[in-house]
């Protein structure tokens, strides 16, 4: 009896394993691509052309509406429409560069979204001090 064990099908594994870690990568990962807005929700959300909804990352803003639970008014929260009114000015019906990175618990496509000029949307404002610095609990 032969108690010696050989791997069978390491290579085959581990090229499959690599393969299909590649493609979730890449899936995460995407190059960013060219969207035109069509339209601003909030200070932090955003419809693309075509209505794929798109959730700024990195940033949050002070809700326009009620609809997140725990927060329970008054709508709208102080620098809601102030911050809504500047990511319209900065985006609205404009094309911008479409950094995709997922999607969040409500199913909208968390990206950065860039300028011509190379100005990152969430940067600016923050630089403008009308949304704070957030990072999504997952």
């Amino acid at each position: 009896m032969n108690l010696r064990w050989r791997p069978r099908g390491t290579f085959a594994t581990v090229v499959l394993t690599l393969a299909v870690g590649a493609v979730v990568v890449a899936r995460s990962c995407r190059p960013s691509a060219p969207g035109t807005v069509e339209r601003v929700l909030d200070g932090d959300t955003v419809v693309l052309a075509g209505g794929e909804h798109v959730r700024l990352l990195g940033i949050d803003a002070p809700e326009l509406h009620p609809g997140r639970p725990g927060h329970n008014g008054p709508f709208p929260e102080p620098g809601a429409e102030a911050a809504a009114a500047a990511l319209r000015g900065l985006v609205e019906g404009k094309l911008v560069r479409v950094e995709r990175h997922g999607r969040d618990r409500y199913g909208r496509t968390l990206a950065r979204l860039g300028l011509p000029d190379g100005t990152d949307v969430s940067e600016e404002l923050l630089r403008r001090g009308l949304v704070v610095a957030y990072e999504p609990r997952h």
